[in-house]
């Protein structure tokens, strides 16, 4: 949790870490300076996390302001002295060390100020792509109005988060605070060769959790959409292929034709109720049809799932989409 801020002039002081604000993620919040970065931030129980902060001198927070009740939404909201503030069209802050994984960033971005235009907010690398954020306070936080809120996959390099003015005229870039939550972790890899739809009508998804990075050995396939108590077990090859209906199968082998088999003890799994099956990989014992190999860094292996299914009766098979990961 960070309100950007500073500790001189009229400063209505940092929220207490019983607020979670947006993000619904309560903590100790980081006071961060504009004008002295860069700062080692503390975890949301006060501990030191090894992630630091880094941005630019603009305006990067608000000018206090009586539209807001003084309490835990006006600390992260108002903090900066009007004689104080660094104007820019554009700020950037970058968060190092984060570990992989999944984030949610949830961006303030409000400016009180009715004569300032709004400001885009967006975060490089995110699909949620670039938000515009103003307007007056509502009285709670509102997406779209207050903050934005973008999602990433992020793999070791920096979080960065902009937020840039949208008048080339009136220039003041703000950034009230940042919250960032860690989903999960980071989905990894690229699906391919579409397989055929199932007994339950939808064809299987096969995708990847996780750290590319070989030597980390954290990768999880993840397999949906199979039909509810059957099972499945996963395909690995280096190579790609596109076989259809092979074996009678209602679907598409995706890998080979060398082809490892994830078949050992509980690796043949039962979608249960929910058609899921999910197996976590030892990538030091990787299946190839000449034994067990370890994934070393540059190498791009192939991952398929491969399961039962009854359709219009018959016991048959189906295959999951194809998908592939490059291993750093």
């Amino acid at each position: 949790n960070v309100d950007f801020g500073v500790t001189i002039g009229a400063t209505v002081g940092t929220p207490s870490s019983s607020y979670g604000a947006a993000a619904a993620q309560p903590g100790q919040w980081n006071l961060v300076n504009p004008l002295a970065p860069p700062l080692q931030l503390v975890g949301l129980s006060g501990e030191p996390t090894g992630i630091s902060v880094l941005g630019g001198f603009s305006a990067v927070a608000q000018v206090p302001t009586t539209a807001i009740p003084p309490g835990d939404d006006a600390a992260l909201m108002n903090d900066l002295n009007p004689t104080n503030f660094q104007a820019g069209n554009v700020t950037t802050w970058s968060f190092e060390g984060l570990r992989p994984a999944r984030y949610a960033v949830y961006t303030y971005a409000l400016d009180f100020d009715p004569v300032m235009p709004p400001s885009e907010v967006s975060v490089p690398g995110s699909s949620d792509g670039t938000q515009v954020i103003g307007g007056d306070w509502p009285g709670f936080h509102l997406l779209g109005e207050t903050f934005a809120l973008h999602q990433i996959d992020l793999f070791g390099g920096p979080l960065q988060v902009t937020s840039e003015s949208t008048s080339g005229f009136l220039t003041r870039a703000v950034i009230n605070g940042i919250q960032i939550v860690e989903m999960g972790p980071a989905m990894i890899g690229t699906g391919y060769c579409a397989t055929a739809p199932n007994s339950t009508g939808a064809p299987a998804e096969l995708s990847a959790l996780g750290d590319p990075i070989a030597s980390a050995n954290d990768l999880t396939l993840l397999g949906e959409n199979l039909p509810a108590l059957t099972f499945g077990f996963f395909l690995t090859s280096p190579d790609q292929l596109f076989e259809s209906n092979p074996g009678g199968s209602a679907g598409n082998l995706c890998v080979g034709p060398s082809i490892g088999r994830y078949v050992g003890p509980g690796q043949i799994q039962s979608s249960g109720v929910s058609g899921t099956i999910a197996l976590t990989l030892d990538l030091t014992q990787h299946p190839t049809p000449g034994g067990f190999v370890t994934v070393q860094a540059g190498q791009t292996w192939n991952f398929q799932a491969w399961y039962r299914d009854a359709a219009a009766g018959s016991g048959v098979s189906n295959f999951t989409n194809g998908f592939e990961i490059t291993f750093g």
